[in-house]
Formats: C-alpha cells, structure tokens, sequence
C-alpha cells in the first residue's frame, strides 16, 4: 500500500504514497525531473511522486479507452522523459508525455498478462507477459 525508498544498507529513507496507493506494482524514476512513477493495478492508475514522497499527478482510471488502463503494471521512461506503459488485463502499450497527457498507444501485445516493460538502448520496447512465457519486440524509435 506505498512504496519504500531505502539506503543501499536498506534503511529507511521514507514512504512514499502511504493512504494513496492500494496495489502499487512497478517503478520508473526520472532523475531529471525528480519524479517517481508507480503503477497501481488496484486503483488503474499511475501516480507520479516528487522523490520528497509529495503526489505530483495521478493518471488513469479503469477502461479499454486511450489513457485508461486495465490493471497497469509495467512502466519505463524513453529519453525524452515521456511515460511508457503497459496493462496487463488487455495488452495495451501506451505512452504519456511527462505530464501525464496521453501521446498514443504504441501496440497490443499478443501475450496474456503482460507484466514487465523496458526500452532498449536501439530503440524496442521489450515486454514481459506471463502467460505465454514469452518477451515481446516492439519497435518504438
């Protein structure tokens, strides 16, 4: 129900989104803008959260439309600071400038429950879908 940030000795730094989050799954930190995202496959939501633990934004809400999602899990950040997300009930793969503002939906995976999310360096986004057991390419710069 919140996100820890720990010393690398694992002592407490602080708690992050404690009375906000109800299932929060994967992060994305952009260093750049002191921002942390979390995806909340509960709420169908992504918060963005400065690193002092203080809500920014949220964005999302349950549904098969562009910018909602079905139980989001993995997120990453392309260089350009723009949020990559992907749910896991439908596949979708969607991308949001660092606002949170939907940009566009990149492709639906062909895997059930897609879990984890990452850019490669040449520009693909890998995803992760546990049913199926497979890693997905998709190209995306």
């Amino acid at each position: 129900e919140y996100c820890l940030i720990l010393q690398p000795d694992g002592s407490l730094i602080r708690e992050i989104g404690k009375g906000r989050l109800k299932f929060p799954w994967f992060i994305a930190v952009d260093e750049s803008r002191d921002v942390m995202y979390v995806t909340d496959t509960k709420l169908h939501k992504v918060f963005a959260f400065g690193l002092d633990g203080n809500l920014k934004f949220s964005f999302g809400k349950e549904g098969p439309n562009d910018s909602e999602f079905q139980s989001p899990q993995g997120v990453t950040l392309d260089p350009a600071g723009n949020i990559i997300v992907v749910s896991g009930g439908d596949g979708r793969v969607q991308v949001f400038w660092p606002d949170g503002t939907f940009k566009r939906t990149v492709t639906k995976v062909k895997g059930a429950w897609a879990r984890g999310i990452a850019l490669t360096p040449d520009g693909y986004i890998t995803v992760a879908c546990s049913g199926g057991d497979c890693i997905e390419l998709y190209r995306y710069m």
